[in-house]
């Protein structure tokens, strides 16, 4: 008997809304940082899921199409990293991207059918079962050997200070669970068929809404007031090497040149601080007896501090 791979996807009255949710969850992401999409992202496919009976087998092929979705929406642009010179084998970028994304896609596969399974299909209960098996399997996926914490729904509101102040006590697994929460409330609101538990279901997300937010403005309101009225003056520094070249041995000398005239020029501006990006230097610094010497020099004969990201390592004895 032969069984057609395209039976192993969920069904069009799933797969369109898992395919939607997946990229409303992505779009809250960078480049796009629509951070209060990711509030109401996963409403199309939980609605569907419940709309009528599903079998967990269901509920883990829609998971699983809305993880695809959204990891691809997300992740594709490391592919374009293919020119890098530290790519030894650049035709390989394209395949490792839709590799990850097929495994990291099987968290919200797991996720959303242990909701079935332990759940048993009644819609209330997911308003406290899908936030603590959301963070559970975020959990698992930030931890071991294969530990991939990109992504998690808490960072979302990255650009919203006021959206994750909570994280200061439940961290950012708490701004996940959250986030969860709002969408199974507005979900069910959509479900029910009871005016009264539509109005009360939708209600109670936009007061979590508006709790969360009102008590982030005011936790920032209350460490700026709290902040010395004394300014500092800290330069920013991008020396934008292009990253075919960067990573490259024979380029190593030029950048640290370039690292050194910008240096000086921040320097003439007198800041009490002068900072790089991340792997500004591509060395590994810390064990580097090359360039680290000449940026230690250049640093105490300025007497300005230099803040620079660099690779770093250590040796396992």
């Amino acid at each position: 008997m032969k069984c057609s791979p395209l039976k192993w996807f969920s069904p069009l009255s799933l797969l369109i809304p898992a395919v939607c949710s997946g990229v409303l969850f992505a779009l809250a992401f960078p480049p796009f940082s629509y951070g209060p999409i990711v509030l109401f992202a996963l409403v199309p496919l939980t609605v569907s899921l419940y709309r009528v009976p599903r079998t967990p087998r269901l509920f883990f092929r829609a998971g699983y199409m809305f993880g695809c979705s959204f990891f691809l929406a997300h992740l594709w642009w490391i592919a374009a990293l293919s020119d890098a010179s530290s790519i030894k084998i650049p035709w390989l970028m394209g395949p490792a991207v839709i590799g990850i994304v097929l495994y990291l896609a099987v968290y919200p596969g797991l996720c959303f059918w242990l909701l079935r399974l332990i759940g048993r299909g009644h819609r209330f209960s997911i308003v406290l079962l899908a936030p603590a098996l959301w963070v559970l399997l975020e959990w698992v996926r930030s931890n071991g050997e294969l530990s991939f914490p990109w992504a998690g729904a808490g960072y979302a509101f990255a650009r919203y200070p006021m959206m994750v102040q909570g994280a200061a006590i439940y961290g950012v697994l708490g701004v996940s669970a959250w986030i969860v929460l709002v969408n199974m409330l507005w979900s069910n609101a959509l479900l029910t068929k009871s005016i009264k538990r539509k109005a009360a279901f939708a209600a109670a997300g936009f007061i979590l809404v508006a709790i969360n937010i009102s008590a982030g403005q005011r936790a920032i309101d209350r460490i700026d007031s709290n902040v010395p009225d004394v300014k500092a003056k800290i330069a920013l520094v991008q020396p934008n090497v292009d990253l075919a070249l960067k990573w490259k041995p024979e380029f190593t000398d030029s950048t640290f040149r370039l690292i050194e005239r910008l240096t000086r020029q921040a320097a003439r501006l007198e800041p009490e601080l002068i900072v790089f990006p991340e792997t500004c230097a591509p060395v590994y610094l810390r064990h580097n007896h090359t360039h680290r010497p000449g940026l230690q020099r250049l640093v105490a004969e300025l007497g300005i501090g230099v803040f620079i990201g660099f690779l770093d390592g250590r040796y396992d004895v």
